[in-house]
């Protein structure tokens, strides 16, 4: 096992069958070959040393093999299926907060370190379950957090960090203490916000 992991010309320990096998992203070394195997390598620009071609995570467990799945190493990014396949998880493949954003069933986790995308927890849910979740509403075709408009319980609505009870309604906690009528300055600032926003330092 030892010598097959250290093998520079890109190989991988198969523990299933305790057999040393190519290991195909390894050996890609242009973006173009990388992303002819999209299905099992992706093109990582993010090392220090340059752009380089690794196996997709949760596809490099074989198909059994739960352990391997959810490793220390792996069960923040994968899921053990039950048809015994380990494959990744939702949301995990955006790298940074604008792309995870871009997609309706993820939010961008910043408690973690780095920062990671995660699949919102209604978002797993179909109709049927989705309507038995105190949490979560079906709307528009999809499952999400239920909205503090949608909660008309004095009770349920203080139970939600996010919502704040006012005046007989549940409303978002942000806006719970502002008066029905505001008043909003528009400044124009397009040249100043042209780079990309993000986390620190970029925004």
């Amino acid at each position: 096992e030892e010598p097959c992991l250290l093998d520079s010309e890109g190989c991988v320990w198969d523990s299933v069958t305790k057999k040393c096998a190519p290991e195909p992203c390894k050996r890609q070394t242009e973006e173009a070959g990388c992303k002819d195997l999209v299905h099992i390598c992706t093109w990582d620009t993010t090392e220090k040393n340059g752009p380089v071609c690794k196996p997709k995570r949760c596809v490099s467990c074989p198909a059994g093999n739960q352990t391997c799945c959810e490793s220390a190493e792996n069960k923040i990014w994968c899921d053990y299926t039950s048809s015994s396949v380990c494959v990744e998880k939702p949301c995990v493949g955006h790298v940074d907060e604008l792309s995870c954003s871009s997609e309706g069933q993820c939010a961008w986790d910043p408690t973690t370190s780095p920062g990671m995308c995660k699949q919102k927890y209604c978002s797993k849910f179909n109709e049927t379950a989705c309507d038995l979740e105190p949490a979560c509403a079906w709307d528009f075709g999809t499952c999400d957090k239920k909205r503090c408009e949608n909660v008309h319980e004095h009770c349920a609505c203080t139970t939600d960090p996010a919502c704040f009870w006012h005046d007989g309604s549940c409303v978002n906690m942000h806006y719970g203490a502002c008066p029905t009528m505001d008043i909003v300055v528009l400044l124009d600032g397009s040249a100043e916000m042209t780079p990309a926003f993000g986390r620190h330092p970029n925004g």
